[in-house]
């Protein structure tokens, strides 16, 4: 056990001292600058799907998003049904609110945007760190 925690704690300085302090940011206005996929080796991320202006093109599509260690945020647009999949090794899942920590497990939540709107997917498997995904206009 004790050679597990000291050879995850490597893994953790390893992986830190890759990344950039900045966070990466991708902030799409419509739905085909959207993604299918979004990966991290170690960092900050934010997805901010909420300036999108076509949110019906969003109809129908996944968005995976994949990173070791760090903070991921995805921010979705108001008016639409929203499905994720959260899966962590080790860390923290607020999905719409709802909040949960600990050491590895799957999470999922739906946002229910009203009736006869778009709707979308999002799977999100993180390491290490927090995931974090929201409603536009909701507070963080």
């Amino acid at each position: 056990m004790i050679g597990l925690v000291l050879a995850l704690a490597t893994l953790l300085t390893t992986l830190s001292a890759q990344h950039d302090d900045e966070p990466v940011v991708f902030a799409p206005t419509s739905a085909a600058e959207v993604r299918d996929s979004y990966d991290l080796g170690a960092g900050e991320l934010l997805v901010d799907l909420s300036r999108v202006e076509d949110v019906e093109g969003l109809e129908g599509r996944v968005v995976t998003i994949d990173a070791a260690l760090g903070e991921l945020e995805v921010v979705v647009p108001e008016g639409m049904d929203v499905s994720v999949e959260a899966t962590t090794g080790i860390g923290g899942v607020e999905l719409f609110g709802d909040e949960t920590g600990g050491v590895g497990g799957m999470r999922e939540a739906l946002l229910d945007g009203g009736e006869d709107v778009p709707d979308m997917r999002i799977l999100i498997d993180l390491g290490v760190g927090q995931v974090t995904v929201r409603e536009a206009g909701e507070q963080r």
